[in-house]
């Protein structure tokens, strides 16, 4: 194996170890969010965000399909802050 080889071995490795990492945190991220929406007890919070959050009765692939789809996973956390920020308004 030459230098060169062993260099794109490295290079990839430390690339799929970054993307597992970021997916991990963003799926931590997500969990946050579905809780912190679902805690709102709030029909008006909750509809929106099971049509274009996180499905109602979540799993792990679910978590997962979000978080490594950038896009899906952008949509999702500006639901979120839209749907928080209504929220609050609503309350103060």
């Amino acid at each position: 194996m030459t230098l060169d080889e062993i260099a794109k071995k490295v290079i990839e490795k430390a690339r799929n170890d970054w993307r597992d990492s970021v997916i991990q945190s963003r799926i931590t991220v997500l969990k946050a969010m579905d809780n912190a929406i679902r805690n709102m007890n709030d029909e008006e919070a909750l509809e929106p965000w099971l049509m274009g959050g996180v499905p109602d009765e979540a799993c792990e692939e679910d978590y997962e399909d979000i978080a490594s789809d950038h896009n899906s996973y952008i949509e999702v956390v500006e639901l979120f802050a839209k749907i928080t920020t209504n929220y609050a308004k609503e309350d103060f």
